[in-house]
């Protein structure tokens, strides 16, 4: 699948007002959101019919991006990103 300058701009504005983008990645199809956002973060729960928080996959851009969603990095995630990224790992 191409992506169109069209359609990644709909995407940027989707995301950029909280809502929710389906889209292909490498390695799964994709139901994004910013996560920060927490009209995205509970759109996505609704939509995962996910009743108790848990946690959501969250494709980032770098390592320093994950650390400041993570709740934890541990050694082992600092080994697998160093040793994969940039590239698909999930």
């Amino acid at each position: 699948m191409k992506a169109s300058a069209r359609g990644i701009a709909r995407a940027v504005e989707a995301l950029t007002g909280g809502r929710l983008v389906l889209h292909p990645t490498e390695t799964v199809v994709s139901l994004s959101g910013d996560p920060y956002s927490t009209v995205a973060v509970e759109a996505a729960r609704r939509l995962k019919g996910a009743a108790r928080p848990r946690p959501f996959l969250c494709l980032v851009a770098d390592a320093a991006s994950a650390r400041a969603l993570a709740g934890d990095w541990p050694d082992a995630a600092e080994a697998l990103a160093v040793a994969f990224w940039p590239g698909p790992l999930t």
